[in-house]
């Protein structure tokens, strides 16, 4: 389905789900419902850790994740008893967090983008002791971490759940990112998946593990299901959602909340889980409402993309070209996948994209999105390296011309200035450049569209991030439709049972009650693709084809040059430069009669040139 007329499909899309029911529900065949059974919170315990490495990178938003999910457990009936919290240096006195202090004046703030005067703005880094009352807050080191996973073994019994959730820095194993990391507490300190993988078998095989991890390259836990198992498939018993593949990043891990919503994928997943009751009905809720570009990761389909690959390696062919054929049969029955097909187009509509059927759709449709991304973030850069230059050179002539400023921030240390100097300072400061920069209409105006330009670029170029995500997202369904219809047509009892135990264990279901919702960002559905790179395309900066560097201050000096004066230390082939008959080791003073002032002029002339 394309996007034609963005509002009206809104419209129409808000309508159609009044209506209907667009939960996908758990399913081994897409029409075999399996359900988790009920929810007993005196039989969940709980691992919430945040290792945090350091308190420069233990960032609030971390601290958040663990507040809500406390919350949340606690409404649920989880005794707090059951709920082990691991963060940072735990009982440690020592402040082990990093917060950033709010600065109220944001009026005119990114006129200061970029110069000398942050230092006096900025709230600077500030660092706090965690605290989790009513949980004592244990050190999330490995020690810690093994004394209560051996405490375990005959405290858990046949029946309960463990439910383990980490919210954290993870980093990427580049000799094996099957084995990945999660970061703990201390220098160098992380938790591989292997390590992990000899916690959780050694615990009573009759023990539920659900995981919930919203770290950087998390989707390499999805291999636990695999722990605990006799055969070739998953038990079944260890299961789990991640915020990201095994190769990319995750997003959401800020030093500070104060200024934003909520980001990323466990608030989501938390909110999600809240309203459907059910944590498997929410990770397709997030597949669609994660403005980010997270790519969540399910257990269950995890072993379906397993499956058909492994489906693809006897039959001689891709994992593609199978998973296509299996797409193609199951849509000769579309009417059973109708709540997997609105998933698609949902994502679609939220992103501003088509709804895939196919994955070689997918891949034709979007092979220049790589290409295009790249390109917004180059021209991002651009933009703001442009507009701090230009931000730079106001400031020190706002300086200059005004001294009694420079004599009165030259009087304070910025470090020692309280949050309530700072933001009085601003109060006073910011009108005040902001009326000097007024004064000269021409320089007001070139800072003005350079600003605007990098926001526009910028937000441009964060959309196509996220729409790449969007796209395996829309993958991962069909992979999962693919993998359902294999389980229908050519599975054996042993990849069903495997299957099916997989989504009852990640289909954990919260009782009815009324559970806190935390806070997110939403944004409006995406303008369409197409939309957006021809706004883009319009905003363009123009290019002349030179590398530049300022001239030094002698040969400034000698040649009594002006200040914004530029070496040229390239000229690219083929350029307007090159045609101009400009050659490396010219200087460029600007147009006739307009010679640069500014260090780094040269650069924003260009861009906003026809």
């Amino acid at each position: 389905m394309r996007l034609k007329h963005l509002t009206l499909l809104f419209v129409w899309g808000v309508f159609l789900a009044s209506c209907r029911n667009t939960r996908v529900e758990p399913a081994v065949a897409g029409s075999s419902l399996v359900r988790g059974g009920p929810f007993d919170g005196k039989r969940i315990h709980a691992v919430l850790l945040n290792g945090g490495g350091n308190k420069e990178q233990n960032y609030r938003s971390h601290l958040l994740h663990l507040v809500h999910l406390a919350e949340l457990l606690d409404v649920a009936g989880v005794p707090q008893e059951n709920v082990a919290v691991f963060s940072g240096d735990g009982p440690d006195p020592e402040p082990d967090l990093a917060i950033r202090g709010r600065n109220e004046s944001r009026k005119h703030f990114w006129l200061v983008e970029g110069t000398g005067a942050l230092a006096w703005l900025r709230p600077p880094k500030q660092y706090r002791n965690t605290e989790l009352p009513p949980h004592r807050v244990l050190p999330a080191t490995r020690e810690a971490l093994a004394t209560w996973f051996e405490n375990a073994k005959s405290r858990l019994k046949p029946g309960d759940t463990l439910f383990f959730f980490v919210t954290d820095h993870g980093t990427k194993n580049d000799q094996n990112p099957e084995n990945n990391h999660i970061v703990l507490w201390g220098p160098q300190a992380h938790l591989a998946v292997e390590e992990l993988r000899v916690w959780l078998a050694e615990i009573d095989p009759q023990v539920r593990v659900v995981m919930l991890m919203s770290q950087c390259f998390s989707g390499a836990f999805a291999r636990l299901m695999w722990t605990r198992t006799e055969g070739n498939e998953p038990a079944g018993n260890v299961c789990g959602f991640f915020a990201s593949t095994q190769d990319r990043p995750a997003y959401g891990c800020y030093p500070e909340n104060l200024d934003k919503n909520n980001i990323g994928h466990a608030f989501h997943m938390f909110r999600a889980w809240a309203r459907e009751s059910s944590l498997y009905r929410a990770h397709d809720v997030v597949l669609a409402a994660d403005d980010t570009p997270d790519v969540p990761v399910r257990t269950s389909d995890h072993y379906l993309e397993f499956l058909i690959r492994r489906f693809a390696d006897e039959k001689g062919i891709t994992l593609e070209a199978a998973a296509d054929a299996l797409l193609e049969e199951a849509w000769g029955e579309k009417g059973q996948w109708e709540p997997h097909l609105r998933l698609l187009d949902k994502i679609g509509q939220a992103f501003g994209m088509f709804s895939a059927r196919s994955l070689a759709e997918l891949a034709e449709r979007t092979a220049a999105l790589p290409d295009v991304a790249q390109q917004l973030r180059n021209v991002s850069r651009s933009w703001r390296g442009a507009w701090h230059d230009a931000n730079a050179a106001n400031w020190q002539r706002f300086l200059e011309q005004r001294p009694e400023w420079r004599a009165r921030l030259g009087a304070l240390e910025p470090q020692k200035l309280t949050d309530d100097e700072r933001r009085s300072l601003a109060q006073e400061l910011l009108p005040a450049l902001h009326a000097y920069a007024r004064q000269q209409p021409e320089n007001w105006q070139r800072l003005r569209r350079l600003w605007r330009s990098t926001r526009e670029a910028e937000g441009a170029s964060y959309r196509m991030e996220v729409r790449q995500a969007a796209l395996l997202r829309m993958r991962s369904v069909l992979l999962r439709v693919a993998g359902l219809q294999y389980l229908k047509s050519y599975a054996t009892p042993e990849e069903r049972r495997a299957y099916a135990s997989l989504v009852r264990c990640e289909d954990l279901r919260l009782p009815p009650r009324k559970f806190p919702e935390p806070g997110v960002r939403t944004t409006p559905p995406f303008p369409e693709f197409e939309e957006d790179v021809a706004r883009v395309k319009a905003a363009l900066p123009a290019w002349m084809g030179i590398q530049f560097r300022p001239v030094s201050e002698d040969v400034a000096k000698a040649k009594e040059l002006p200040g914004g004066a530029a070496a040229i230390i390239t000229v690219y082939p083929d350029s307007p430069a090159q045609a101009a008959g400009l050659e490396q080791g010219d200087i460029v003073l600007g147009p006739p009669g307009r010679p640069f002032s500014e260090k780094g002029q040269v650069r924003s002339w260009i861009m906003l040139s026809a």
